[in-house]
């Protein structure tokens, strides 16, 4: 455990029209803490964990991550959507190493981190599958190890 704050929330609120989904919600994640945040269905988790990463802009308040407002450009954040967000055009091997195409890492690591993630949702005989092929558990596992493969400094996870 770490006495510093990895993420700090102020006076975050959010608002859709008329309707007020988060309302000065403020707290701290110390680096190295897991968090779950639990509630019922229309509660607000999703929408904080969207707002969190900048898909919904905020009506009020701000998100910060090490300090900064976060900026999913420049830090290393994974996000696993609650529905299935493979992409049915690649296949299971392709949608896992999908997250480090872009990171500055040798073309041999990019395999090496595939490899390990397929091993550990155990995937690795189904790596040249597509998305169709697999039930909806197998494409949840196939975000995961996508998620985890990036070894993002934050990992949001909604309902995986």
């Amino acid at each position: 455990m770490s006495d510093q704050i990895k993420v700090q929330v102020r006076h975050l609120t959010k608002k859709f029209g008329d309707l007020l989904v988060l309302s000065d919600v403020s707290f701290d994640v110390m680096d190295g803490d897991l968090l779950c945040v639990v509630g019922p269905t229309g509660c607000g988790k999703t929408t904080f964990l969207n707002s969190l990463v900048n898909i919904y802009d905020t009506t009020s308040g701000e998100i910060l991550l090490d300090g900064q407002k976060v900026d999913t450009k420049k830090q290393n954040i994974a996000y696993i959507f609650q529905g299935n967000s493979t992409m049915p055009w690649l296949t299971v091997e392709e949608n896992v190493g999908f997250g480090l195409l872009y990171k500055p890492l040798s073309d041999e690591e990019k395999k090496e981190r595939t490899e390990k993630y397929l091993e550990i949702v155990g995937l690795t005989k189904y790596r040249k599958y597509y998305p169709k092929q697999l039930s909806a558990s197998m494409l949840q596992r196939v975000s995961i190890a996508r998620a985890f493969a990036t070894e993002p400094e934050l990992l949001l996870m909604d309902e995986p």
